[in-house]
Protein backbone atom coordinates (compact mmCIF):
# COMPACT_ATOMS: atom_id res chain seq x y z
CA UNK A 1 0.00 0.00 0.00
CA UNK A 2 1.47 3.49 -1.12
CA UNK A 3 2.23 5.56 2.46
CA UNK A 4 0.71 8.79 0.52
CA UNK A 5 -0.17 11.75 2.41
CA UNK A 6 -3.77 11.62 0.28
CA UNK A 7 -4.19 8.23 1.11
CA UNK A 8 -4.49 9.23 4.82
CA UNK A 9 -6.43 12.05 4.53
CA UNK A 10 -10.19 12.20 5.53
CA UNK A 11 -12.35 11.55 2.41
CA UNK A 12 -13.82 14.58 0.66
CA UNK A 13 -17.73 14.60 -0.68
CA UNK A 14 -18.26 14.92 -4.50
CA UNK A 15 -18.32 19.14 -4.15
CA UNK A 16 -14.76 18.67 -1.96
CA UNK A 17 -15.41 19.25 0.90
CA UNK A 18 -14.59 17.14 4.18
CA UNK A 19 -16.36 15.13 5.01
CA UNK A 20 -16.00 15.57 8.51
CA UNK A 21 -16.21 19.18 8.13
CA UNK A 22 -19.39 18.96 6.07
CA UNK A 23 -20.73 16.69 9.01
CA UNK A 24 -20.32 19.14 11.72
CA UNK A 25 -22.17 21.80 9.59
CA UNK A 26 -25.17 19.19 8.71
CA UNK A 27 -25.61 18.95 12.42
CA UNK A 28 -25.63 22.29 13.44
CA UNK A 29 -27.19 23.56 10.74
CA UNK A 30 -29.81 21.00 11.81
CA UNK A 31 -29.70 22.35 15.01
CA UNK A 32 -30.18 25.78 14.49
CA UNK A 33 -33.17 24.38 12.03
CA UNK A 34 -32.00 25.54 8.75
CA UNK A 35 -33.94 22.65 6.60
CA UNK A 36 -32.12 23.58 3.21
CA UNK A 37 -28.78 23.31 4.54
CA UNK A 38 -29.28 20.43 6.71
CA UNK A 39 -30.68 18.58 3.58
CA UNK A 40 -27.94 19.81 1.54
CA UNK A 41 -24.51 18.68 4.02
CA UNK A 42 -26.93 15.72 4.98
CA UNK A 43 -27.47 14.35 1.33
CA UNK A 44 -24.05 15.24 0.14
CA UNK A 45 -22.64 12.88 2.88
CA UNK A 46 -25.22 10.08 2.33
CA UNK A 47 -24.24 9.95 -1.13
CA UNK A 48 -20.42 9.18 -0.12
CA UNK A 49 -21.50 7.15 3.22
CA UNK A 50 -25.09 6.69 3.72
CA UNK A 51 -24.50 4.45 7.22
CA UNK A 52 -22.38 7.06 8.67
CA UNK A 53 -24.20 9.98 8.04
CA UNK A 54 -27.11 7.52 9.59
CA UNK A 55 -25.29 7.14 12.50
CA UNK A 56 -24.74 10.91 13.24
CA UNK A 57 -28.18 11.36 12.24
CA UNK A 58 -28.99 8.98 15.38
CA UNK A 59 -26.65 10.53 17.60
CA UNK A 60 -28.16 14.20 16.93
CA UNK A 61 -31.87 13.22 17.35
CA UNK A 62 -30.75 11.89 20.91
CA UNK A 63 -28.00 15.10 21.83
CA UNK A 64 -30.29 17.70 20.17
CA UNK A 65 -33.90 16.90 20.98
CA UNK A 66 -33.52 14.06 23.57
CA UNK A 67 -36.33 14.18 25.82
CA UNK A 68 -37.88 17.61 24.67
CA UNK A 69 -39.59 14.97 22.31
CA UNK A 70 -38.74 11.27 22.73
CA UNK A 71 -41.15 10.44 20.32
CA UNK A 72 -39.43 12.13 17.33
CA UNK A 73 -36.39 9.75 18.80
CA UNK A 74 -37.99 6.50 18.39
CA UNK A 75 -39.51 7.76 14.96
CA UNK A 76 -35.68 8.72 13.64
CA UNK A 77 -35.11 5.16 15.13
CA UNK A 78 -37.14 3.45 13.44
CA UNK A 79 -36.94 5.16 9.90
CA UNK A 80 -32.75 3.95 10.47
CA UNK A 81 -34.48 0.75 10.87
CA UNK A 82 -36.91 0.87 7.62
CA UNK A 83 -34.08 2.21 5.73
CA UNK A 84 -31.49 -0.63 6.82
CA UNK A 85 -34.52 -3.25 5.89
CA UNK A 86 -34.79 -1.86 2.33
CA UNK A 87 -30.49 -1.15 2.04
CA UNK A 88 -30.32 -4.78 2.97
CA UNK A 89 -29.33 -6.81 -0.25
CA UNK A 90 -30.32 -3.67 -2.53
CA UNK A 91 -27.80 -2.70 -5.07
CA UNK A 92 -29.12 0.41 -4.43
CA UNK A 93 -32.09 2.82 -2.20
CA UNK A 94 -33.15 5.88 -1.98
CA UNK A 95 -32.20 8.47 0.83
CA UNK A 96 -36.15 9.37 1.76
CA UNK A 97 -36.02 7.62 5.18
CA UNK A 98 -33.19 10.32 5.69
CA UNK A 99 -34.92 13.11 4.66
CA UNK A 100 -38.01 12.53 6.42
CA UNK A 101 -35.75 12.27 9.65
CA UNK A 102 -33.98 15.74 9.17
CA UNK A 103 -37.33 16.97 8.33
CA UNK A 104 -38.99 15.54 11.72
CA UNK A 105 -35.22 16.65 14.14
CA UNK A 106 -35.36 20.04 12.17
CA UNK A 107 -39.29 20.60 13.52
CA UNK A 108 -38.42 19.06 16.76
CA UNK A 109 -38.38 20.99 20.27
CA UNK A 110 -35.05 20.62 21.59
CA UNK A 111 -33.45 19.74 24.91
CA UNK A 112 -29.90 18.93 25.24
CA UNK A 113 -30.46 17.78 29.31
CA UNK A 114 -29.12 14.36 27.72
CA UNK A 115 -25.98 15.19 26.11
CA UNK A 116 -24.87 17.36 28.89
CA UNK A 117 -25.90 14.61 31.80
CA UNK A 118 -23.78 12.43 29.63
CA UNK A 119 -20.46 14.44 29.22
CA UNK A 120 -21.00 15.13 33.08
CA UNK A 121 -20.48 11.90 33.96
CA UNK A 122 -17.84 10.86 31.03
CA UNK A 123 -15.82 13.43 32.40
CA UNK A 124 -16.76 12.51 36.30
CA UNK A 125 -15.83 8.85 35.08
CA UNK A 126 -12.42 10.04 33.30
CA UNK A 127 -11.49 12.11 36.44
CA UNK A 128 -11.37 9.15 38.57
CA UNK A 129 -14.76 8.88 40.18
CA UNK A 130 -14.74 5.66 41.88
CA UNK A 131 -18.54 5.25 43.12
CA UNK A 132 -19.08 1.92 45.06
CA UNK A 133 -21.84 -0.54 44.70
CA UNK A 134 -24.70 0.11 46.91
CA UNK A 135 -25.73 -2.34 49.73
CA UNK A 136 -28.89 -2.53 48.25
CA UNK A 137 -27.68 -3.50 44.99
CA UNK A 138 -25.56 -7.12 46.21
CA UNK A 139 -28.94 -8.53 46.46
CA UNK A 140 -30.19 -12.03 45.53
CA UNK A 141 -29.07 -11.78 41.76
CA UNK A 142 -25.28 -11.40 42.82
CA UNK A 143 -22.59 -13.36 44.26
CA UNK A 144 -21.73 -11.37 46.86
CA UNK A 145 -25.61 -10.71 47.67
CA UNK A 146 -26.23 -14.71 48.20
CA UNK A 147 -22.57 -15.39 49.67
CA UNK A 148 -23.91 -12.47 52.42
CA UNK A 149 -27.49 -13.85 53.17
CA UNK A 150 -29.81 -11.94 50.93
CA UNK A 151 -32.58 -13.11 49.92
CA UNK A 152 -35.92 -12.78 47.69
CA UNK A 153 -37.91 -11.48 50.55
CA UNK A 154 -35.32 -8.67 50.55
CA UNK A 155 -35.42 -8.17 46.83
CA UNK A 156 -39.31 -7.65 46.67
CA UNK A 157 -38.79 -5.27 49.93
CA UNK A 158 -36.44 -3.26 48.35
CA UNK A 159 -38.57 -2.85 45.84
CA UNK A 160 -41.62 -0.98 47.63
CA UNK A 161 -39.16 0.92 48.93
CA UNK A 162 -37.91 2.36 45.55
CA UNK A 163 -41.76 3.14 44.92
CA UNK A 164 -43.31 0.55 43.20
CA UNK A 165 -46.45 -0.87 43.97
CA UNK A 166 -46.72 -2.65 47.16
CA UNK A 167 -48.52 -6.01 45.47
CA UNK A 168 -51.42 -6.63 42.21
CA UNK A 169 -52.81 -9.78 41.67
CA UNK A 170 -49.72 -11.98 40.22
CA UNK A 171 -47.60 -11.03 43.03
CA UNK A 172 -50.21 -12.26 45.85
CA UNK A 173 -50.30 -15.47 44.04
CA UNK A 174 -46.58 -16.14 43.42
CA UNK A 175 -46.11 -15.23 46.95
CA UNK A 176 -49.39 -17.93 47.90
CA UNK A 177 -46.74 -20.03 45.86
CA UNK A 178 -43.29 -18.71 47.67
CA UNK A 179 -44.85 -17.36 50.99
CA UNK A 180 -40.81 -17.24 51.94
CA UNK A 181 -40.53 -14.15 49.75
CA UNK A 182 -43.64 -12.07 50.76
CA UNK A 183 -41.81 -8.98 52.73
CA UNK A 184 -42.57 -8.60 56.17
CA UNK A 185 -44.00 -6.06 56.44
CA UNK A 186 -47.10 -6.85 54.24
CA UNK A 187 -47.70 -10.13 55.76
CA UNK A 188 -50.67 -10.06 56.62
CA UNK A 189 -52.12 -7.32 54.76
CA UNK A 190 -55.68 -7.76 53.35
CA UNK A 191 -55.95 -4.67 51.17
CA UNK A 192 -53.27 -4.88 47.69
CA UNK A 193 -52.82 -1.51 46.33
CA UNK A 194 -54.05 -0.97 42.65
CA UNK A 195 -51.29 -2.19 40.10
CA UNK A 196 -49.11 0.81 38.96
CA UNK A 197 -50.45 3.15 42.14
CA UNK A 198 -47.85 4.39 44.68
CA UNK A 199 -48.47 4.31 48.72
CA UNK A 200 -48.19 7.45 50.40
Amino acid sequence: MADSKEAKEPARTEHGHWVAEAVSAYQKLLRRGDLDGALYFGLLVYRKAPAYIWRRTLIAVAEDVGLADVETVMRVGQLFQMWAGAAAGSWSTSPHHLSLAIMLIRAAPKDSRVEDAQTLMLERIKDGQVRPVPDFALDAHTRRGKAAGASWRDWYADRIRAGMPRTNPWLEELWRLRPEWKPEELVGDPSPSEPGKREP
